[in-house]
């Protein structure tokens, strides 16, 4: 499991890089800049901690049998929408806690891995686009 642990890592730093940089960003174009920031951290942390149960989730879920490992992942995926739904809330009565830095930093790891995917390995990318059948 140490593969998915380094993965795991890396995409972390990247989203804490992510999220210093938008924050950092934030300061100068914001009305409310710390309200944005609250925000962003707030959503980043849990965006993390989600992006970690879902790696755990995965991680015991292939351990297990079918019919079983259905059921954990179902309960787990729905935890983690509920758990989104909490933080949202949370957002929106708060006062101190920007809804759209909020929902930025649920969104900042996707991005992240997005993006980190997009651009890793530039020969897996070449790979695909120059397969032998379009020769």
């Amino acid at each position: 499991m140490a593969y998915t642990t380094d993965i795991q890592v890396k995409t972390i730093k990247w989203t804490l890089a992510a999220m210093a940089a938008l924050g950092v960003i934030s300061i100068f174009f914001s009305k409310q800049p710390m309200a944005f920031v609250a925000g962003l951290v707030f959503g980043g942390l849990i965006g993390i901690l989600n992006f970690v149960d879902l790696a755990r989730t995965l991680e015991r879920a292939v351990q297990m049998k079918m019919g079983r490992a259905k059921t954990f992942t179902a309960i787990k995926y729905f935890i983690r929408y509920i758990t989104m739904v909490i933080v949202l809330f949370v957002a929106v009565k708060a006062d101190y806690i920007s809804i759209i830095g909020t929902i930025t930093g649920l969104l900042l790891i996707k991005f992240v891995v997005l993006a980190t995917n997009l651009f890793n390995n530039r020969n897996n990318q070449q790979k695909y686009i120059n397969r032998k059948g379009d020769e």
